[in-house]
């Protein structure tokens, strides 16, 4: 309750945006790190793809996730209702992260994944956007 009052709506907002884009950076890194690392016969075929496809995909998750957790945040069954309302959101996310990754895995051309990259950004934009203009009512609510 105090936050509610030392603090606007849009800097709470950017704020735990931070923290999930850190923390999720960090965890794909050391995940990345130890993949690489542990499984055998597994190689990159094209770093500059991979590496999009890990910032793009960081990017993403932590602005859906952020926003997510903002919107359950006051429910009685928190548990529950993250997996439920996140599946549907993060579905297109996952979907493409996963196309992107496996077109770096086999060395195509960064000019395949352009399409990839460009749904990516898109997805980025809106749900930062849609994140950014809702947050606020969330917030008071």
């Amino acid at each position: 309750m105090t936050l509610h009052l030392i603090a606007r709506p849009l800097t709470i907002y950017f704020g735990k945006l931070l923290f999930n884009l850190i923390l999720l950076g960090a965890l794909n890194i050391f995940t990345v790190i130890l993949y690489l690392l542990f499984v055998t016969g597994f190689t990159v075929g094209n770093y500059l793809i991979f590496s999009v496809t890990i910032l793009l995909g960081t990017l993403g998750l932590a602005s859906a996730s952020t926003i997510i957790a903002a919107i359950i945040a006051k429910a009685n069954t928190k548990g529950t209702l993250y997996p439920v309302l996140s599946f549907p959101i993060l579905l297109p996310l996952l979907l493409t992260v996963i196309n992107a990754t496996k077109l770096s895995v086999e060395g195509a051309v960064f000019g395949d994944a352009v399409g990839e990259f460009q749904v990516l950004i898109s997805y980025l934009v809106v749900i930062t956007a849609i994140s950014y203009l809702l947050f606020e009512s969330i917030w008071k609510e």
